[in-house]
């Protein structure tokens, strides 16, 4: 018998003694509705990659009508600044994949895929000056990066893509001093040896650093809702906890996804205190739901929008206040604080189904053919 052909049972014979996952949605503490609070009247235009609270701002990353940031007051929602366009000068670059920002002290690292490179700059510089110091990285850049994260004694976290073929040439995620790597991590909760299930899942992956710079939070957004939670240092990552809530949607034989595609989370952000989340659910035709879970993984609150939107964004700020990107029924996007007003009706939840939300025992779950 060919090698090729008994490597599908080798993989079977090796995944047989592990327990598979147990999708399930969490039972949150509280269930409370929710209505939304226009702060700026106009659409943002485009699209909306990040929301994050910077002292009496609204710091918003994404493809705007000049600029890929815009910094809005928090409380009337007015633009107050516009930074970084399309280019390839000074403080410009081509695309903006992502961001991370540190709360901390203001530093900004953009993702520009489309360039193979990163800008770094300071929020109060970018303020203050009218000509702020932009700088442009690539150093331990590749092809298949797509997020870099700034540590502390001058390292840098690399976040890397899962290849479509399956042979990916770098590692999940990679700590680098210099041009030296010093820290490697290439785990994912589903172990695929077939099918590369974790390319589908991970293309659009969400994620967020605390405060503290000391964890960090990533979340599958498209055909299945995966939740981890990885303790952060300068010289190592470690997996702290596994949510697997919506089963991965897709073709076992080929591993291709299954339309209509299924939200998982839409998007994620580290607060202090807890995990601030955009969760799809049961109703998949609008995302109307902001789901908070503490540190330990355990689900504090949902809460479901009264009104006709769909979320795209959420954060929260140090007073707890939660501040969104939703989208109406016309696809335009507007800037919004939430603003809880009551329980929700029909959803009280049992304190016995909410502990059956535990963190998994089984670190290794069956792989998937």
């Amino acid at each position: 018998m060919k090698i090729r052909n008994l490597l599908p049972l080798l993989f079977f014979l090796c995944g047989c003694g592990a327990k598979a996952p147990q999708f399930e949605m969490p039972s949150f503490e509280q269930e409370v509705h929710g209505r939304v609070e226009l702060l700026r009247p106009e659409d943002l235009s485009r699209s909306v990659d990040k929301i994050v609270p910077y002292k009496d701002y609204l710091v918003l990353f994404g493809g705007f009508r000049g600029g890929m940031l815009h910094v809005c007051d928090k409380r009337s929602g007015e633009l107050v600044k516009s930074a970084v366009f399309s280019g390839r000068g000074p403080g410009e670059i081509i695309t903006n994949l992502g961001a991370d920002f540190n709360a901390a002290n203001g530093d900004v690292v953009m993702w520009d895929i489309a360039g193979l490179q990163y800008l770094m700059f300071n929020l109060d510089d970018v303020l203050t000056n009218p000509v702020p110091e932009y700088r442009k990285g690539n150093e331990n850049v590749c092809n298949w990066s797509n997020m870099v994260f700034p540590l502390a004694d001058g390292r840098m976290l690399m976040r890397h893509l899962v290849s479509s073929t399956g042979l990916n040439p770098q590692k999940r995620f990679v700590i680098y001093d210099g041009g030296a790597p010093v820290f490697s991590y290439n785990e994912f909760p589903i172990p695929d040896t077939t099918t590369n299930l974790n390319f589908r899942l991970y293309q659009q992956s969400r994620f967020s650093i605390a405060p503290g710079r000391d964890k960090l939070v990533e979340g599958t957004s498209m055909n299945g809702a995966l939740l981890e939670v990885f303790d952060l240092a300068s010289d190592r990552i470690v997996s702290r906890w596994t949510k697997f809530l919506v089963e991965p949607r897709y073709d076992h034989e080929t591993g291709r996804e299954i339309k209509p595609h299924l939200f998982g989370f839409v998007d994620v952000y580290a607060a202090e205190e807890c995990i601030v989340t955009v969760l799809g659910d049961d109703r998949q035709d609008a995302v109307c739901s902001i789901c908070i879970f503490d540190w330990e993984g355990r689900p504090i609150k949902r809460i479901v929008l009264e009104d006709d939107y769909s979320v795209k964004r959420a954060c929260m700020d140090e007073a707890g206040m939660i501040y969104a990107v939703v989208e109406d029924k016309d696809t335009y996007l507007y800037l919004v604080r939430i603003v809880e007003t009551g329980p929700a009706d029909g959803y009280s939840i049992p304190a016995d189904k909410i502990e059956r939300f535990t963190h998994e025992e089984d670190s290794s779950p069956r792989p998937f053919f």
